[in-house]
């Protein structure tokens, strides 16, 4: 058991030791802490080499690869000889890592294997006109910057780029504008959500004239910016009067307010008697 005649093991002797190998046994594996491969790994007999258990590495195996022994490279790419650098997973299959440790997603992926290709146009992530949620834990997708939509951010927002939706509204995936409809942004309509939803008045869109009988105006009038009622005044649709226009002007009567009394409106009853006028009157 020494360097002239070789280390042999095992009963008969005819197998080099654990520890040994080479050419009748001469050659010593390489040592770490009193043990040969460091206790990383095993002697190769026939090379005097170690062979290093998974994860570790070096000629001893008393490097451990980036991402520990038990997970090396993050199991997301091949750790070289020494154990001291990795090769990440660059394919559609196995995903595209990167990172010391191929902990993380290359530059422009995401989803949780790395497998999805943020969406680009003329070579530029999101157009050059958003942020890509990349990352194991993104979603691949684009966030897009003022006034730009689109899955890769290449589309206007309808009212344009310092204004989209008029600053009224969320502009939509497919360049159309959700208009705000609430109190605190206002009621707002058309397509560029610039002027007031159907049934709401006033410079933020957030005022309402006086409702009589689930109709604004008593459903006889007009709502002005102000919230006011301008009541009807027509022949064809009746002459009504009244903070709410659920009144007949002074000489006209029946449920619509289009019929004057005898004499005329003017001239109510000849001036010789009183007329039934208004709503209820006959």
């Amino acid at each position: 058991n020494d360097t002239t005649v070789g280390h042999w093991g095992s009963e008969a002797c005819d197998q080099c030791a654990a520890f040994a190998g080479g050419p009748s046994c001469i050659g010593l594996c390489p040592e770490d802490g009193g043990l040969a491969c460091g206790g990383q790994g095993t002697c190769n007999n026939g090379t005097a080499v170690c062979d290093c258990f998974t994860g570790r590495g070096g000629t001893s195996c008393e490097n451990e690869c980036p991402g520990g022994a038990n997970a090396p490279c993050s199991l997301h790419g091949a750790c070289n000889a020494m154990a001291t650098a990795c090769a990440c997973d660059q394919s559609a299959l196995l995903g595209f890592w990167s990172g010391l440790s191929c902990a993380g997603c290359s530059a422009g992926y995401g989803g949780d294997n790395c497998t999805v290709a943020c969406p680009t146009s003329a070579a530029l992530v999101c157009g050059g006109n958003g942020v890509c949620s990349a990352g194991a834990s993104g979603s691949a997708q684009c966030a897009c910057s003022l006034g730009y939509t689109g899955t890769d951010c290449t589309s206007i927002c309808p009212g344009g780029l310092t204004t989209p939706c008029s600053n009224h509204g969320t502009c939509l995936g497919d360049a159309t504008c959700q208009c705000s409809a609430d109190l605190t942004g206002g009621y707002w309509g058309g397509a560029l959500c610039d002027q007031c939803a159907e049934g709401w008045v006033g410079p933020l869109c957030t005022l309402q004239c006086v409702f009589v009988d689930g109709q604004q105006c008593a459903g006889h009038g007009d709502c002005n910016q102000d919230a006011q009622c301008v009541c009807h005044n027509t022949a064809d649709r009746g002459f009504f009067t009244g903070t709410n226009c659920s009144q007949c002007v002074l000489g006209y009567h029946g449920a619509d307010c289009k019929t004057e009394c005898p004499g005329g409106a003017c001239f109510v009853c000849s001036g010789n008697g009183a007329c039934d006028w208004g709503v209820a009157g006959r």
